[in-house]
């Protein structure tokens, strides 16, 4: 064979293997597959308690969930002035008071507390205008506490 024809066979080869890879490919991404999609998901509408609740938040730096297991995060450090949100994941009513006193005169007698139960997926938000260690816990289910260290 001369070298035109090896050239020519060369380039014919070439041809050919690219034309097999485009077919190849384009019969990959054609799926017999059957494409399926999520159920859409069912959300109830915010009670009116929420829609109060988040007209009257401020904004949060920190978000505690509260779960069947208590607190969660159960220890929190933050900044003298930032804002911690409880959010009520569990599926009990609980009712956090920043000092930990069972029995306080008052919801104003303390650090802070929600002065009334907050309700599944209600939230409660304080913000911390002092420097130090506060200890609270959940006044309807004692052994749920939680500390917050505020620098």
């Amino acid at each position: 064979m001369s070298n035109k024809q090896l050239i020519l066979l060369a380039v014919v080869l070439i041809i050919i293997l690219i034309g097999a890879e485009v077919m190849w490919s384009a019969r990959s991404v054609t799926s017999t597959q059957p494409v399926t999609t999520a159920a859409p998901t069912h959300v109830d509408p915010p009670t009116p308690e929420v829609v109060a609740q988040l007209q009257k938040s401020h904004g949060f730096q920190y978000l505690i969930s509260i779960t069947d297991d208590g607190f969660q995060p159960a220890v929190q450090t933050i900044k003298k002035g930032e804002t911690i949100r409880w959010t009520n994941n569990s599926s009990h009513q609980v009712s956090i008071n920043g000092t930990g006193n069972p029995t306080p005169a008052d919801c104003t007698d303390v650090m802070f507390d929600t002065c009334t139960p907050l309700i599944h997926n209600a939230f409660y938000e304080h913000t911390f205008t002092t420097t130090g260690t506060v200890h609270y816990s959940d006044m309807l289910n004692a052994q749920h506490t939680g500390t917050i260290q505020i620098n």
